[in-house]
């Protein structure tokens, strides 16, 4: 999928492991383009969700698209997040990898809005929310 930029503030969440492609517009406009579907011109408030293997494009309203460019703010937002999509973006942000000795966990949900950029503290307010531990492993990918 290509994206023409077109005087904006957006967001893009592309990782190689992960089965889609998420783009989230503020302000402005950007264009997307594939092969697999027309050129679609995304208006503020609205997000992409481009599935690579299936080549759809599907695109939503969304009522907080600055949620999604958060993390350059600083900020964590979590919105009835599984826990396996929070270790996710705790690895990715801190460089971290995770160890659930409790596979019961992984079927907790978190809401969670954090500007606190030290990783204790983030963890700490995490395991607030559940019954349960979660340390991470600095450079232990």
């Amino acid at each position: 999928m290509d994206i023409k930029v077109l005087g904006t503030t957006f967001d893009v969440k592309a990782y190689p492991e992960e089965e889609a492609i998420f783009v989230a517009l503020e302000t402005g406009s950007i264009e997307l383009k594939s092969r697999s579907f027309k050129s679609y011109q995304l208006r503020p408030g609205e997000k992409a969700v481009y599935n690579k293997a299936s080549g759809r494009c599907e695109v939503l309203r969304s009522h907080d698209v600055k949620m999604y460019s958060a993390w350059r703010r600083n900020v964590l937002v979590f919105k009835s997040a599984p826990l396996s999509d929070v270790m996710k973006t705790l690895a990715r942000t801190y460089d971290i990898s995770f160890d659930v000795k409790d596979s019961a966990a992984l079927r907790y949900t978190y809401t969670i809005t954090t500007d606190s950029v030290n990783l204790t503290t983030v963890l700490k307010r995490i395991g607030k929310n559940h019954a349960c531990t979660i340390r991470g492993k600095k450079g232990a990918r």
